[in-house]
């Protein structure tokens, strides 16, 4: 007797670099938002949280998943070049995102979700 093995999903987010856009933060700091391409669901976002929470190298980017924008923050007299430095590593954690998320077994990470998310909250109350 064999078990099928259950799909797994491959993805393929992406940043659109060309779409970058930035907006003074403060009187020290810029942000850019940055969209990302491609589809990604509820293991994806997951594991993306988890990667982003459990490294300081990753941490400094926000993900707004209701309209597929990554947000970071760069000192405001940073150049070209520092923030380009910058979307390299936001490229190798949607990389790494998309290897991680398309393992077998992943499942959704809902605890952390439920302590900042109300709606999990009330709904595991159910």
């Amino acid at each position: 007797m064999f078990l099928e093995a259950e799909p797994r999903p491959t993805y393929e987010v992406a940043i659109d670099a060309a779409a970058l856009r930035w907006e003074s933060a403060t009187p020290l700091f810029t942000r850019y938002r940055v969209p990302l391409i491609g589809l990604f669901d509820e293991a994806w976002l997951d594991c993306y949280e988890r990667a982003s929470l459990d490294s300081a190298e990753f941490s400094r980017f926000r993900l707004d998943d209701a309209t597929k924008t990554v947000s970071f923050t760069c000192r405001m007299n940073d150049g070209p070049t520092e923030v380009s430095s910058v979307l390299q590593r936001l490229e190798l954690l949607v990389a790494y995102v998309n290897a991680s998320a398309g393992r077998p077994g992943v499942r959704p990470f809902v605890e952390r979700r439920r302590r900042t998310d109300p709606e999990l909250e009330d709904a595991s109350s159910d």
